[in-house]
């Protein structure tokens, strides 16, 4: 595991958000869009607009629903990694710095450490991490 692929991880969460939000969307303009028609009147058996309209909808939602699974695979796969330290300071020092996103001044305050010893554990958590 990188620091880059951690670095991901804030990102990854926010288009993890916006990929639900969407689908929830399109989810319910399809419900509109494709409410049976009760009126009692014989249909053509010929694809109209309201179909080719409910086509492009499922396609974009598919696609959303896959890109939000492979987003979620990769979320799952750098959580457990942070989860495979052993040392509880490594894994609490990764998740404040990549899960949560704070700043070294913010981790060091709140593990009551320098600065540079955090500095120092973070090198030593990304070195065990490479291994994974």
């Amino acid at each position: 595991m990188t620091k880059e692929r951690l670095r991901r991880y804030v990102w990854l969460k926010r288009e993890e958000y916006q990929l639900k939000q969407r689908l929830d969307t399109i989810m319910a303009e399809l419900a509109t869009v494709s409410s049976p028609d009760l009126s009692g009147m014989p249909h053509s058996s010929e694809p109209t607009r309201l179909d080719s309209l409910v086509i492009r909808f499922e396609d974009i939602a598919d696609r959303y629903a896959k890109k939000l699974e492979e987003t979620q695979k990769e979320l799952a796969a750098i959580e457990r990694a942070v989860e495979s330290l052993e040392d509880p300071r490594l894994r609490l020092l990764i998740r404040y710095k990549y899960i949560d996103g704070l700043r070294w001044e913010t981790i060091a305050d709140l593990m009551h450490y320098d600065v540079r010893w955090i500095y120092r554990l973070h090198g030593e958590a990304l070195l065990v991490l490479a291994d994974k």
